[in-house]
């Protein structure tokens, strides 16, 4: 893989090229320098466009190119370099508005491109006098006194600045009655901590965080020992550390069944020489093991083992039940660590491959930049797919077996038509519409009959979801994952969810509860048992297994009944599935938030929303590598611990850095304090830059995330994510001698119009 890149002559880039002689070189161009003719100030520095591979728009003076048709990003700025507007390649434009703070309190859409949904023309986002984000309105009117509030967040906050309501009316403005998620939090006044206590779901149940006994080792270090729905005798989870902040059992105590990471009795230690056999020597998770508790001789509920090689692919996984065959896995991969063979069955007895025939076999073969050029699929080694692909110069999908059916784009990436439908049938397509927001609105088949509608809110987060005539309204805790599922017009809760706090797993679904009869009584409750990133079964109250699942490399989704039987559908309409995401039945998407991915083509629908920051190309999945990569946002893709290939990351980074690991073997748990210190301050420099950049070129779209950065004697934190945890900050404050300060910003770790006071914040940071 070759990349090539030109610069400006003060150092902008100017010129992306990824080599690929598959469709041919791809050639991202970026036009700077503004004038008083286009915008408010005259810089040579400021964006002015940008230009994507397929389009043959000049770059000087801006224009068509010889197809006359717009295919291009604009930009125009104020006197304070700040965009006044966007044009996108669909011809949408949108307009900023800012206050006197600068802070943008408008985005609106005079012009929309043609077949863009116009139900949303305006994001208005309100302040408090402290600088909050305290409302975020979408209207399907630009000026005030006309048309109606579509949808509305408001946000209320304690003394600390910490989020205390979150507000979400999917249906006109905020009131006293409108449906909220909140929070309480310690006052500060007992061991100087202001941690999170409770949070409490909008139909007033309260799910209470235990730190522990008075003085103990998690309540000193705010460490969550268990979360508890109020009301019940028992804590919904228990969490167990070892050290600083690694866990080693999480415990359901109503089901009585745990997941634990210590050896069974009689086993013999691990290669670390410790115990903990769900650990290598590394620090990876190689061992997870569901069983019972409080019994003699506790029985695997569901468990597996994963093999690594010295690049810390994993290449292999094997099913720990005994007397279940055809359930290993085996992945092969290329230099690139792209996937390339996954097959299941039984693992032969040096795990390096599948014996005899795999059960089921799929292979995948790649362009320079990524692409599909081809797959293959075999069950019990007779063919059922092969499948050749053409992507353009955007890396966009063209052609399935030579013929481009069912597959269209709009200018701006957006799929347009896009197959199979959810039962895989490579005939029938999606047609699908975007908003001005590039947001899926509308899945509609292949004859325009309606598959399902969506919406969301300013923030990105999707509010309801129609079907089969019915609407589903979804209301989110702070991490972006519903709490609660109302339907239609009912004001109670149709499904709940407990998140868990697995130390890095924003994604660790605990229990549902479930109201099966529509009587408002959440009479089923289901615990999910999961691997590391994904589901693979569920029990009941009892402890026993009702329904389990598997996943291609890819992420398509078998159901099984207890005794591994595949089945049509879930019996219990259980959706959450790969990588920890929601599955939409009606079309086979997942919904990361930012953008719906197909696992049945392996990419995202839409173009990456922090463009070229979130990998070169736009649609490409994790890499290629969803075995070892998560995306929680659908924005970037995230490794799946703090392990080896974030540490190579950092000391590419930063070689000059005083830490004492290097290459395969550099893993913060294995290192000195200061190699932590070294990896927090590399991912910080990082996010900020990404952050800073994002902010300045595109206001509407700007960039709230968990940053840490070690600033002149403090470790500040704002809106700390799953992979850098506080328990972590905490240490290394504790190791620095230095406080740890906290700069709560109250917008969900999301991209979106409200985050303006974040960049604020961490351009200041920076």
């Amino acid at each position: 893989r070759i990349t090539e890149y030109a610069y400006t002559a003060d150092g902008q880039l100017e010129r992306l090229t990824l080599v690929n002689d598959v469709t041919g070189n791809q050639v991202t161009r970026w036009v700077y320098g503004t004038t008083l003719d286009d915008s408010e100030i005259a810089r040579a520095d400021l964006l002015r466009a940008k230009i994507y591979p397929m389009s043959d728009d000049d770059p000087s003076p801006l224009g068509n190119g010889y197809d006359e048709t717009w295919q291009r990003i604009e930009y125009t700025y104020n006197r304070q370099g700040q965009p006044l507007s966007m044009i996108d390649p669909n011809q949408t434009e949108h307009q900023y508005t800012y206050d006197d703070l600068g802070r943008i309190v408008q985005d609106q859409i005079p012009t929309f491109g043609d077949g863009i949904d116009q139900s949303v023309k305006r994001i208005g986002t309100g302040y408090t006098t402290r600088g909050l984000v305290e409302k975020v309105t979408s209207y399907d009117f630009l000026s005030a006194g006309s048309g109606s509030i579509v949808n509305e967040v408001g946000y209320v906050y304690d003394d600390f600045g910490q989020l205390e309501k979150d507000s979400q009316s999917h249906s006109g403005a905020v009131t006293g009655a409108t449906p909220a998620v909140s929070y309480a939090y310690a006052d500060g006044s007992s061991g100087n901590t202001a941690r999170r206590l409770s949070t409490t779901y909008p139909d007033g149940r309260q799910l209470d965080l235990s730190y522990g006994t008075s003085g103990g080792e998690n309540d000193i270090l705010s460490r969550i020992e268990s979360l508890k729905i109020n009301g019940e005798s028992q804590p919904a989870a228990t969490y167990t550390y070892v050290g600083l902040a690694r866990y080693i059992q999480i415990s359901y105590p109503e089901p009585g069944v745990a997941l634990t990471y210590l050896k069974p009795d009689g086993a013999p230690v691990g290669d670390a020489g410790d115990p903990y056999t769900g650990y290598d020597r590394f620090g990876r998770t190689v061992e997870m093991r569901w069983q019972t508790t409080g019994v003699e001789t506790p029985e695997l509920r569901d468990g597996c083992q994963w093999g690594y090689d010295r690049s810390s692919n994993r290449t292999w996984r094997k099913n720990l039940l005994e007397d279940v065959s055809g359930q290993d896995e085996h992945y092969d991969y290329d230099a690139l660590h792209q996937v390339t063979d996954c097959d299941r069955g039984d693992l032969n007895i040096n795990r390096t491959a599948i014996g005899g025939i795999p059960q089921g076999e799929q292979t995948f073969a790649y362009d320079p930049t990524g692409n599909w050029d081809r797959t293959t699929i075999a069950v019990d080694g007779t063919e059922t797919l092969d499948q050749t692909r053409v992507n353009n110069q955007d890396n966009q999908l063209t052609q399935l077996d030579g013929s481009n059916t069912g597959i269209l784009y709009d200018r701006a990436g957006n799929a347009l038509q896009m197959p199979p439908d959810k039962t895989g049938d490579w005939s029938k397509y999606y047609q699908l519409t975007w908003d001005g927001w590039n947001r899926l609105v509308k899945v509609s088949d292949q004859i325009a009959a309606t598959v399902a509608t969506y919406a969301y809110d300013g923030n990105t987060r999707r509010t309801t979801s129609t079907k089969d005539g019915t609407t589903t309204h979804y209301y989110y805790n702070d991490l972006w994952r519903p709490v609660e599922e109302r339907e239609d017009a009912a004001t109670t809760a149709h499904q709940q969810y407990v998140w868990g706090a697995r130390p890095g797993h924003r994604d660790e679904l605990v229990l549902r509860d479930r109201d099966t009869d529509g009587n408002g009584t959440l009479d089923q409750r289901l615990y999910c048992l999961m691997d590391y990133f994904n589901p693979t079964a569920v029990i009941d109250t009892a402890g026993n297994v009702q329904e389990r699942y598997r996943y291609t490399a890819f992420g398509l989704r078998t159901v099984m009944d207890e005794d591994w039987a595949p089945i049509p559908v879930s019996a219990f309409d259980f959706d959450f599935g790969f990588h920890g995401q929601f599955l939409d039945t009606e079309t086979g998407y997942y919904n990361y938030g930012y953008r719906y991915y197909s696992p049945e083509i392996g990419r995202w629908l839409s173009r990456d929303p922090i463009e070229e920051k979130g990998g070169d190309s736009l649609y490409l999945f994790v890499g290629n590598s969803p075995i070892a990569f998560n995306d929680i946002l659908g924005l970037s893709k995230i490794c799946d611990d703090l392990h080896n290939a974030c540490w190579r990351k950092c000391w590419n980074k930063k070689p000059s850095w005083p830490c004492q690991c290097k290459g395969d073997d550099c893993h913060y748990r294995q290192c000195e304090a200061k190699c932590l210190i070294v990896y927090l301050a590399c991912e910080a420099e990082e996010a900020l830059d990404k952050v800073i950049e994002a902010c300045r070129q595109r206001p509407g779209l700007c960039v709230s995330a968990g940053i840490v950065g070690i600033i002149g004697g403090v470790v500040s934190v704002v809106e700390p994510t799953p992979v850098v945890e506080l328990l972590t900050l905490a240490a290394v404050a504790a190791i620095l001698g230095v406080p740890l300060d906290f700069s709560w910003n109250p917008v969900p770790p999301i991209l979106g119009p409200t985050a303006s006071t974040a960049c604020c914040l961490n351009e200041s940071t920076a």
